[in-house]
């Protein structure tokens, strides 16, 4: 099971891992494929719009820096398409429940920040059940990726000499403890 999943992960990775960067600007379009689940290019460009933020990467950011984002955005949303894949095959569920309390969560912070769900609602220029819609299919596979990788990963036990060991062989390609 585990062997399948990772023959067609790497298969999906090395089909898919394909950014082009090009002079033309285009609207949208599909950037890879996962499952029955299109990727988009207006997916990879907010999440590297997140990344950017996170990082507080200035607007003047280099080509190379904002590619480099890009791509792991783009893997970023592989990984998770991947997982909420296998999750759908094997038939894995997240309970309502779970959901509805972490919804009820997001939608109350989103009330703090714009004093009501409606201000927030008109801030992103999307109607109301949209902005709950949203939150709840995010919240739903957040918590389904989470239970994908607790099921394939929670046996996984590595020995402090095996980090070490690890450590040891590919020291050349971590960076610069303190680059200057």
């Amino acid at each position: 099971q585990n062997r399948y999943f990772m023959r067609n992960y790497s298969l999906l990775i090395s089909l898919f891992l394909v950014i082009s960067v090009s002079a033309q600007q285009l609207v949208d379009g599909v950037a890879a494929i996962v499952g029955e689940k299109a990727i988009l290019y207006s997916e990879i460009d907010q999440v590297t719009q997140l990344f950017a933020m996170q990082a507080q990467l200035p607007s003047y950011a280099s080509q190379d820096a904002i590619q480099q984002l890009r791509t792991r955005a783009l893997e970023e949303l592989l990984n998770q398409q991947v997982l909420l894949e296998y999750a759908r095959q094997e038939t894995i569920e997240v309970e309502d429940r779970s959901v509805e309390l972490q919804l009820e969560q997001s939608l109350q912070n989103i009330e703090l920040q714009y004093g009501s769900l409606n201000k927030a609602a008109e801030a992103f220029g999307v109607e109301r059940h949209k902005i709950k819609s949203y939150y709840e299919d995010q919240i739903r596979n957040n918590l389904l990726v989470e239970q994908v990788k607790m099921e394939l990963f929670s046996d996984i036990k590595v020995s402090r000499r095996e980090v070490e060991d690890f450590y040891v062989t590919w020291q050349d390609s971590f960076p610069d403890k303190n680059p200057q």
